[in-house]
């Protein structure tokens, strides 16, 4: 738009100026002087500013804190606060219109996005022009990839993660605007990871698995969340499974990839196999898919006891079989098949019992549980390299075949 576009359209606005304000202007137009510039990001760098200054507690209220990290008290009311964060996002919206990539673009800090971020949290409905507008500034503002030799002052490296979150945190809010809590919003499903979802709280995932209800991927990494956050008394295990359109299928495909899907950390493992054996409809099969070694050594209800059901395969594995409690096979060797491991040798291979401080020595030695005495027999007979990988089906194969 050339100058005199300019003036025409804006005729009725300059006439009502003052001449103060008039020849301001008119120092914009003048191109020997560099107020051009500072006219075209008049209005982007006024909500920086109020974002990153005196607006900036509140649109962000709880973040206000007193000297020894205490909440501060608001004389405004909620609804003043929440007014005040519309009038500011409806500001922004105008000024994300005008925004332009700066021609020889700074280092990025958090002040340039963080009044995007403020916009988002307070604006009633994001636009589909809106996201397109926001994603583009966050593409330009977003912090450069570093070498790891690269020196970094502190005050450069706390700026970089402090834009790194604020970056997230827009792009969670662009891929779920509709979420009740923007603050808590936990970007599209198709982008949703399993650690965004562990560390959701109880009415945020639920809220979101209601909102795109149908889709059995996002229920399965939901699944996989318990892994890691697995106490959510009002949201439970099988509540989540009752979601999926096959769960008869679908539980088994995971637990069988379980490593794949969880990694390599026994803890998550672990509650894995307690949210699976704790379903009233965990059936057999379902237990020789756990990983081996986890299974086995899970305790029951009681202390130094093992887990009814996992007890239950082994004696049905082992069925009426004589050979069960003879003698014990000669040792192999790693990675290849496991004759029949006699239940004598299993029951001999149980530790000692050791006494805790406090308790007489005198006691006598006594059994840690059937499932833990053939996890240890198992761990002689396998190599301990490739026992956790194994699911428990496949080691039954190699012992009881």
């Amino acid at each position: 738009m050339t100058e005199q576009e300019v003036r025409s359209r804006l005729s009725n606005e300059l006439e009502a100026l003052g001449p103060k304000s008039r020849q301001h202007v008119e120092s914009v137009f003048d191109d020997s002087t560099d107020e051009l510039d500072y006219g075209l990001r008049a209005a982007v760098s006024w909500v920086e500013s109020a974002a990153d200054g005196t607006w900036r507690y509140i649109l962000a209220p709880s973040e206000a804190k007193l000297r020894y990290g205490e909440p501060h008290t608001w004389l405004a009311s909620d609804e003043l606060l929440a007014s005040l964060g519309r009038r500011f996002a409806a500001a922004a919206v105008k000024a994300l219109r005008l925004w332009e990539p700066e021609s020889e673009p700074s280092r990025p800090t958090p002040r340039a996005l963080r009044w995007v971020h403020a916009m988002l949290l307070h604006l009633p409905h994001v636009s589909e022009e809106v996201k397109g507008q926001a994603r583009a500034v966050v593409r330009r503002v977003r912090p450069r990839s570093r070498s790891r030799w690269e020196h970094r002052e502190f005050a450069q490296q706390r700026d970089d993660e402090q834009l790194t979150e604020i970056c997230a945190a827009i792009e969670r809010i662009l891929g779920d605007p509709a979420t009740a809590a923007r603050k808590s919003a936990l970007r599209d499903p198709e982008q949703v990871t399993v650690d965004d979802l562990s560390r959701a709280s109880e009415e945020v995932l639920l809220d979101y698995l209601d909102r795109h209800s149908g889709n059995d991927t996002l229920v399965e990494k939901a699944l996989l969340s318990f892994a890691s956050h697995a106490y959510r008394p009002k949201l439970p295990f099988s509540d989540v499974l009752a979601r999926h359109s096959a769960p008869e299928a679908a539980l088994p495909r995971i637990t069988t990839n379980l490593r794949r899907h969880l990694g390599g950390g026994p803890h998550l493992r672990e509650t894995w196999a307690r949210q699976v054996l704790a379903l009233q409809d965990c059936t057999p099969e379902l237990i020789r898919a756990l990983p081996a070694w986890t299974v086995l050594t899970v305790g029951g209800d009681r202390y130094r006891s093992a887990h009814r059901a996992v007890a239950a395969v082994v004696l049905s594995a082992l069925g009426d079989n004589d050979e069960a409690c003879g003698p014990a096979s000669p040792a192999v060797q790693p990675h290849t098949p496991v004759p029949l491991l006699g239940f004598g040798s299993v029951t001999s291979s149980m530790p000692p019992y050791r006494a805790r401080r406090g308790q007489s020595r005198r006691a006598p030695n006594r059994p840690i549980g059937l499932c833990r005495a053939l996890a240890h027999a198992m761990q002689r007979a396998v190599s301990a390299t490739t026992l956790p990988c194994r699911r428990l089906g496949e080691i039954w194969e190699m012992i009881f075949h």
